[in-house]
C-alpha cells in the first residue's frame, strides 16, 4: 500500500532540511527522511516498547485494521481515515 504522498530529509535533530520532497526511490540517499502521509491516512507513533507492548494488545484484542512499522524506540501504527477519525482528528 501506498501510505506516502512523499518523502522530505530531515536534519539529526528530526526537524525538516529543507521543503523539497523526495521520491520513494531517492531516500536511501539520506540518512533520516521522514514520510509526508496521504490526506487519507492518520499515524500514531508509539514512542516507548513498554507502550508498543500494550498498544498491540489493543491492536488483537479489537481487531483493528493498521499498518505497523517498528521504529527504534516503539512503532508507528498507521490507519485509514474514517468518517468518525476525519471528525474526532479534525477537532485537534
Amino acid at each position: 500500500m501506498k501510505f506516502y504522498r512523499g518523502y522530505i530529509k530531515l536534519k539529526e535533530d528530526k526537524t525538516p532540511y529543507d521543503n523539497k520532497r523526495m521520491h520513494r526511490h531517492m531516500i536511501n540517499d539520506w540518512p533520516t527522511v521522514g514520510g509526508i502521509l496521504k490526506a487519507e491516512y492518520v499515524l500514531v507513533d508509539i514512542d516507548t516498547f513498554e507502550d508498543s507492548d500494550l498498544f498491540m494488545q489493543l491492536v488483537d484484542k479489537y481487531e483493528w485494521k493498521c499498518h505497523i512499522v517498528a521504529t527504534d524506540s516503539g512503532i508507528h501504527a498507521i490507519f485509514k481515515k474514517t468518517r468518525y477519525c476525519a471528525i474526532i482528528c479534525s477537532r485537534s
